[in-house]
């Protein structure tokens, strides 16, 4: 998904966070891929989801144990 500040990002728990959405930040809003992937809360004044994204748009490719580590394979 794109934020409100550009980031683009994947939801990786609805409730990871008291007041909402975790998400996984991949990409910062210049474009420069974020590694290892950076967990934040989305609802905390960072900024709210603008956009949903597939793959191909957000021109950004990762696996699942990128997000949920060795808990991805079970």
């Amino acid at each position: 998904m794109r934020l409100d500040g550009g980031e683009i990002g994947v939801v990786s728990r609805r409730q990871g966070c008291s007041s909402g959405l975790q998400v996984h930040y991949l990409r910062d809003a210049g474009g420069a891929m974020i590694t290892p992937a950076e967990p934040r809360c989305c609802n905390t004044g960072l900024g709210g989801i603008s956009a949903g994204l597939s793959e191909d748009q957000a021109a950004t490719r990762f696996s699942m144990k990128q997000i949920w580590g060795a808990q991805a394979s079970l």
